[in-house]
């Protein structure tokens, strides 16, 4: 542009120069020159002020632009990127326009003058070279002067744009970053608010999803679990299960640190199972004690909280609080028995529950939303039949299914748990299901479901009742399963007798009870089941038949009618019970398939067994996809028997590979062993053989022992002899002492354990050794005692007989020369004579407890002997201990004079009371005791006597022990029993068990504790407690369990608050300390002794109480972490 207007100026300078040349009037020119200079001055001054407003103009334009696209940016960025860019522009143009626009003015201006020059020429004529060419001077200065003008107003309007034009731009990228700012908020606020719509309406789908799914289980659970048989007489009469529900007899079992299980209160609301945050509940019971029909019960009253359909059942005394089941949203059923080749919880929902409900094409999604629910929503599973479970792991794997929100309730017989793969950490409470509380309230409910509406109830039931005490059965109504077999068969027996108007038929109704009688009479499991074996065999095969008097397999055969035209189907189908149950293939051992089943029976038996009902069907996916059992364990068991019985050679082929190849396998086998007893005794003494060889001792369970006692009893009642069953591990009590003695002298010369435990007072126990005995002691063997012709199960008045008639036992030693360890606990009346030992070689653990009496006993002879338990009645010789390296574990409450600890080299348990005086010789220091206990010591003696055996015990010197209190490194678990000693004591040692690198239990039982009321004295301050205060001394009496930790943590589990209580603990350097009561909430009475305690507390960050009720407590300023749990609220 500036070259254009150069080029201009000199084309205009050369034309004024021919011009002027051509003129001739000088003055003239010189007079138009000056003119058309002043013109063109003027012209280049108001070009410059059109330019200097353009250029202002431009920057207002721009300015004003810039603003209006800050504005629009704000509502988008990209728009307010172009405008900005198209008024930059535009401004741009504007200001190059208005430069253009000056020069043309004045190149306008020139040529006017050019035009006035041209005209004035014309008529001059002098000589005006010189005028001309000052005037063309002048002209090219004045044209020189405003081309620089124009240049600087140029450069300057450019330099104006330029920095309007970059303030603009600072400010659009301001205004951009703003509004991208605002933007992203936008966004963020939009997908937030999307998110949430989203949520919601994924939330309100999920919701769908699960009431769908809460539908469909609810349905299921309906048409299958909650119909249960009214009997096994006939598995197609299903009934639901509330209408014959009656409530059963529950027990909770605590599960003691030892592994003991004592049974505690009787449970009678749901409430009682589902409390306590405890989430691993187990159920445990014999065959046929009802634990499936609890689990049907329990699902129906599930059912029924979601989708009434009956009367609430609240108003029962018993299990009538369904409302408990609201917090479960969702209950998965399983039946474990039908969990073929399955380990995991979440497989078995799917194919029991998942493939039943839905369609094919939904299973994957149902699946998923059964995951998700697991993951949201508190829910129950019930895992029924642990001991039908084939499989070879101890418990189904919940891999995958969060715990938080899951409580899962197992069924089991006893034998199952017992598994010593199944730890007591895995059971969190554990219940014990004995049978029905009110039989004559269930015999009424099944007799209303039997007989028609003109039978007069009331009195049938009384009829009934009759029946059974006459016929020595009532032992059996609490078992739901016999129950309801002897009223079906009562029922069957009486109705096909009442039929028809004849009165001869009326007359033989009483025969027919006769009949009933005879088949009935006795306590034998083999004639019951035999009755019901017999009802089946009618169902689908009414011939009648009876064995003549020496051709009968069985002696419960003899009597029967319709068994004998069915032997052979009844052979087939006893071989196929035997094989499936001691089959390789765990999986197929109770659940079976058809392929398999036709390997022993033909298509006739089979029939044969699904009409009868001895076999069940259950329908698969598809039709090659069936599965058969028979219609209860026990009837598998019990055919199993009678193919033993008859096959004896399968003892030694087949069942001892069996019982080695599955260790604990005999466990499952004890109801078949007991039928085995009824039917041949000389098979099951063999078979006793083998179970014996492989029973370890289980100290609290003796599952062995009483299915030796029973099977016993079996043989018994069915006349079977002789009796030669073999046991090595012996527990007496009052209630089996009778049947199990015989079982004793059978086996003296291979017992190996010996525990009596007898606290009934009219019972005498002696313990004696013939080789040993004085000359007027009896002979050999356990006195005589009555014997029972019919040694059945035991009714209330039975057990009183055999109190009144079992009152003197002797126990001769003389024989038992395999025994390992003997254990005596009772009262008064259990007496061991002296010398009565001493043929006890292998003795490795002797216990007499309590109040067994035991004179002179010499210990000296006990070579192999581990574990001394001996109590106060007892006394030992002098120097009698002198096994130091065998001994582990010794606990000596009675009198002794000289233990030399530094000679137990094997040690790892001791209490001694204050009667023992221990050697001045420490427990040597490399010693890994883990548990000492001290009894009957008073630590604020003056003689420091209990002071200086703790040193000693703890490898310690007693002299340089004045200001701490030694704890053995490798401690874990301390007991004091009835001690007394100061709150200053206890201080320094719970001082001590803080420094140590593992969890520690101190437990305090009946201690009297000296203590200082800080509410008497000034409060507890600093570290250092009064030692001395007359006037503020008080004991108190603790029963407490301190246990200590890792990083400084104390837990203080005791019943109520005590002064010396909060004193052990005072200035301690606690960080983390739990408060809790035994069983319930701690009862807190002295608060402001807890609060100067808790403020003296200087390093603690977490506290956690659980107390009895709400009080009002300051916490300390150090604290970061606080929880507290409340039994009550007070008003």
């Amino acid at each position: 542009m500036d070259r254009n207007r150069k080029w201009t100026t000199i084309n205009n300078t050369q034309t004024l120069k021919s011009i002027i040349i051509e003129g001739q009037d000088t003055d003239t020119v010189t007079s138009e020159t000056e003119v058309g200079v002043t013109e063109v001055n003027g012209t280049v001054i108001k070009g410059q002020h059109v330019i200097e407003s353009a250029i202002m103009e431009g920057c207002h334009a721009v300015t004003s632009a810039t603003e209006v696209g800050a504005t629009e940016v704000n509502d988008t960025a990209i728009k307010g990127q172009q405008v900005i860019e198209s008024v930059t522009m535009e401004g741009s143009d504007a200001v190059t326009s208005a430069a253009e626009a000056g020069l043309t003015e004045v190149n306008a201006t020139v040529i006017k003058g050019q035009r006035v020059v041209e005209s004035t020429t014309m008529e001059g004529r002098h000589d005006i070279n010189s005028a001309t060419e000052a005037g063309v001077k002048e002209v090219i200065a004045t044209t020189i002067k405003g081309k620089d003008v124009i240049e600087l107003a140029t450069i300057e309007g450019s330099d104006a744009v330029t920095s309007a034009t970059e303030t603009g731009v600072t400010e659009v990228n301001a205004t951009v970053i703003k509004g991208q700012q605002i933007i992203k908020a936008a966004i963020l606020e939009g997908r937030d608010v999307i998110t949430g719509i989203k949520t919601q309406k994924e939330d309100e789908y999920f919701d769908l999803q699960c009431n769908d799914l809460l539908s469909r289980l609810i349905d299921h659970y309906r048409d299958s679990v909650i119909c249960v048989p009214l009997s096994t007489l006939n598995p197609s009469l299903d009934i639901r299960v509330q209408v014959i529900y009656a409530n059963p007899k529950i027990h909770r079992m605590k599960i003691e640190k030892d592994g003991k299980h004592v049974k505690q209160e009787q449970i009678y609301k749901y409430i009682d199972c589902f409390c306590g945050g405890f989430r691993r509940l187990y159920l445990q019971g014999e065959p046929g004690s009802g634990k499936s029909f609890f689990a049907a019960k329990l699902v129906h009253d599930w059912c029924n909280v979601y989708a009434p359909i009956v009367k609430s059942t609240k108003e029962q005394i018993m299990f009538g609080d369904v409302d408990t089941f609201q917090k479960f949203r969702f209950l998965f059923f399983i039946s474990l028995r039908d969990s073929r080749e399955q380990t995991r919880v979440s497989q078995m929902i799917k194919t029991q529950l998942i493939y039943k409900i839905y369609a094919e094409d939904e299973w994957e999604s149902a699946y998923k939303l059964v995951l998700k629910i697991m993951k949201n929503i508190m829910f129950l599973i019930i895992q029924d039949g642990l001991d039908e479970w084939p499989s070879k792991e101890a418990l189904p794997s919940m891999d995958g299914i969060p715990r938080n929100q899951c409580i899962v309730l197992t069924t089991s017989r006893p034998w199952k748990l017992a598994d010593e793969r199944i730890r007591n950490s895995q059971i969190d409470i554990l219940f014990h299901l004995e049978g029905i509380s009110d039989p004559e309230e269930f015999n009424e409910k099944i007799l209303r479901c039997l007989l028609d509406e003109s039978n007069d109830i009331k009195k049938s039931v009384k009829l009934f009742k009759k029946f059974l005490s006459g016929r020595d059965l009532v032992s059996i109504s609490s078992s739901p399963m016999l129950n309801t077999l002897v009223v079906c068969t009562w029922v069957d027996g009486r109705a096909k007798r009442l039929t028809g108007s004849s009165l001869c038929e009326l007359y033989t109704t009483q025969l027919d009870d006769d009949y009933m009688a005879e088949r009935l009479t006795g306590s034998s499991l083999c004639e019951l089941y035999t009755t019901l074996l017999e009802n089946l065999c009618k169902k689908a095969n009414p011939q009648i038949s009876y064995f003549d008097r020496n051709d009968s397999p069985v002696n419960c055969f003899s009597r029967t009618m319709y068994v004998k035209p069915n032997m052979e189907h009844i052979d087939s189908i006893a071989e196929a019970a035997f094989s499936f149950l001691f089959s390789n293939e765990q999986e197929s051992s109770l659940v079976f398939s058809e392929i398999h089943l036709m390997a022993y029976l033909s298509e006739t038996a089979k029939q044969f067994a699904l009409d009868s009902g001895l076999l069940s069907k259950r329908k698969g996916k598809t039709c090659t996809d069936q599965t058969l059992s028979f219609i209860h364990k026990t009837i598998q068991e019990f055919l199993t028997a009678f193919h033993i019985h008859m096959n004896i050679d399968v003892i030694d082929d087949v069942i001892s590979g069996y019982l080695i190849r599955n260790d604990k396998s005999y466990r499952d086998i004890s109801q078949m062993f007991i039928f085995l007893c009824g039917f041949n005794i000389s098979a099951a003494n063999k078979l006793s053989t083998l179970i014996n060889e492989l029973d370890v001792l289980s100290e609290y369970d003796h599952y062995f022992q009483k299915c030796i006692l029973t099977g016993y009893k079996e043989a018994v009642a069915n006349k079977n002899t002789p009796i030669h069953l073999q046991l090595s591990h012996f527990y007496f009590d009052s209630g089996n002492a009778k049947d199990l003695m015989q079982i004793w002298t059978l086996n003296t010369l291979r017992a190996q354990s010996l525990k009596v435990d007898c606290w009934e007072p009219n019972i005498n126990v002696t313990i004696r050794s013939q080789d040993a005995s004085s000359a007027d002691c009896h002979g050999p063997g356990p006195v005589a005692f009555p014997a029972r012709k019919d040694p059945g199960p035991s009714t209330l008045d039975d057990e009183d007989w055999v109190r009144s008639s079992i009152s003197f036992i002797e126990f001769d030693l003389s024989l038992c020369h395999n025994v390992e360890r003997l254990e005596l606990i009772g009262h008064d009346d259990i007496t061991v004579q002296p010398h009565a030992l001493v043929g006890l070689k292998k003795l490795k653990y002797l216990n007499i407890t309590y109040r067994c009496k035991c004179e002179a006993l010499d210990l000296s002879h006990f070579e192999h002997i581990e574990s001394i338990d001996l109590h106060k009645r007892v006394t030992l010789l002098p120097l009698s201990i002198n096994n130091y390296k065998t001994i582990q574990c010794i606990t000596l409450r009675t009198a002794y004079d000289g233990l030399d600890l530094s000679l137990l080299e094997n040690l790892k348990s001791i209490e001694i009371s204050k009667n023992v005086k221990v050697l001045p010789k420490p427990l040597l220091i490399h010693n890994k005791i883990t548990e000492i206990g001290f009894r009957d010591f008073d630590f604020n003696s003056l003689n420091n006597e209990a002071i200086y055996t703790w040193c000693l015990l703890n490898g310690a010197d007693p002299v340089q022990c004045a200001g701490y209190t030694p704890v053995r490194p490798s401690i874990e678990r301390i007991r004091f029993d009835n001690i007394a000693c100061s709150s200053t004591w206890l201080r320094s040692l719970l001082s001590t068990l803080l420094t140590l690198d593992h969890r520690l239990m101190c437990i305090l039982s009946g201690c009297n504790i000296t203590s200082f009321d800080p509410d008497v004295k000034t409060s507890m301050q600093g570290s250092d407690m009064p030692s001395c205060v007359e006037d503020a001394a008080s004991e108190s009496r603790i029963d407490a369990y301190i246990t200590t930790d890792l990083n400084n943590t104390c837990t203080l589990d005791v019943l109520s608050d005590c002064l010396g209580l909060w004193e052990i603990l005072h200035g301690q350097n606690v960080k983390h300390l739990r408060l809790q009561g035994r069983f319930i909430g701690l009862k807190v009475y002295r608060v402001p002794s807890l609060s100067r305690l808790l403020a003296s507390l200087s390093q603690l960050e977490t506290l956690t109480k659980h107390l009895s009720v709400y009080i009002d407590l300051q916490l300390p300023p150090t604290l970061k972490h606080f929880t507290v749990c409340y039994s009550m609220l007070s008003p």
